[in-house]
């Protein structure tokens, strides 16, 4: 039972290096350290297959990330030295640098196809990928004005269900009943419409022996659907739950493990959630909640959406920084949702407007689903089994 958010463990790594800062640059023994005023030594980071590298101060808090696997594989894990790193298993890290050089490199494993396959079952829309080898079936449910679909089309969900495919999950998702708002209801008084539903689309591919009866299940759900997703853990039973953005609304006796996932800059939706995780911690439950804090945004964070090559990526980077949206560190200088970036445009871009606003939107830590943990997410589901 856990509460994981980078920024106080990077806290408390970066005082524990100022030591060694110190020692840096006090000089040998007897002799004094550099003048007053002199810029502060810098010492090299070295990232194969990824971005970030550089020169750095000792004790700067550093992003790392690595490149877009190829085709047919994932990311695995950072190698080299590994000290520093905050998830050596986490595409996207950060390092405290040390007063000395430091070379990673990021390795990537093979991994089953995850194409989806859509059908419509009973009247409602289904997309599915279900490797030939799978252990688990992890059920997803869409946010506000979501799709089944939109879980394998958008980049980040994208990314997590290959991520997942990779470590042995195959993935379900199904459109809400209400197509008008395209919400899920959240009332079971009985059986519900889409819990009808989505027992009726188990049934059917248990039956077609595409999911096997007695085969680990998972809920994973955005915003309402996060809600929905702990009703139906706690209804099928589910072995373990993942919530985005959204307090769980838990059931009354709820007992399934649930981890959260939240943003820093939707602070609105954390206090709810937090005292849930908290309640649940204290009943001995399994629980963890994560925040994915702001990060940079590097010159190559755009070649991760599908069609998008490194240079292109890199004049979208430009692009934001001539226009100013970006400050000295590459941080968003302004909520992406407000700043206007996107009626300055080039029209070259136009046809990326929605997967670069997603990208923005996770970068500067809005409520948007994203793949920085998909790591921890699957070891907590394969942590119960």
């Amino acid at each position: 039972m856990a509460w994981r958010s980078t920024a106080p463990r990077l806290a408390i790594l970066a005082l524990g290096m100022l030591g060694v800062l110190e020692a840096a640059q006090a000089g040998p023994a007897g002799q004094p350290g550099p003048p007053a005023g002199a810029p502060p030594k810098t010492f090299a980071l070295t990232v194969a297959n990824g971005s970030g590298g550089g020169e750095y101060p000792a004790t700067t808090v550093v992003h790392i990330w690595a490149d877009p696997p190829p085709e047919g594989s994932v990311f695995d894990r950072w190698t080299g030295d590994l000290e520093p790193l905050i998830d050596r298993y986490a595409a996207h890290t950060t390092l405290v640098m040390p007063a000395g050089k430091v070379a990673v490199k990021a390795a990537w494993k093979r991994a089953p196809s995850c194409a989806p396959q859509s059908e419509s079952l009973g009247g409602v829309e289904v997309a599915r990928c279900l490797p030939d080898r799978h252990s688990g079936v992890i059920l997803l449910f869409h946010g506000g004005e979501g799709t089944a679909a939109s879980f394998f089309r958008n980049t980040e969900p994208r990314l997590f269900a290959a991520d997942a495919a990779a470590a042995g999950f195959g993935l379900i998702a199904l459109d809400s009943a209400n197509r008008e708002k395209k919400t899920w209801e959240l009332q079971f008084k009985g059986e519900n419409p889409d819990m009808r539903n989505l027992r009726a689309v188990l049934a059917d591919l248990a039956r077609r022996r595409l999911i096997a009866r007695d085969e680990p299940v998972y809920a994973l759900g955005v915003a309402g659907g996060g809600i929905f997703a702990a009703r139906v853990a706690q209804r099928l039973p589910c072995k373990a739950a993942a919530i985005f953005f959204a307090p769980g609304a838990l059931p009354p006796r709820y007992e399934v493990p649930t981890i959260w996932l939240m943003a820093q800059n939707a602070v609105n939706r954390q206090p709810r959630a937090l005292a849930e995780y908290t309640a649940l911690a204290q009943r001995r439950v399994a629980a963890k909640f994560e925040v994915n804090d702001p990060s940079p945004v590097y010159p190559l964070r755009f070649q991760r959406i599908r069609g998008v090559g490194a240079e292109e990526s890199r004049e979208i980077y430009r692009y934001l920084r001539d226009k100013r949206y970006l400050d000295a560190r590459d941080m968003l200088a302004e909520d992406p949702e407000s700043s206007g970036w996107e009626t300055t445009l080039p029209e070259r871009f136009a046809r990326l407007r929605g997967a670069i606003r997603e990208q923005l939107d996770v970068c500067y830590g809005l409520a948007r689903f994203y793949s920085d943990f998909d790591n921890r997410i699957l070891d907590f589901f394969n942590e119960h089994r």
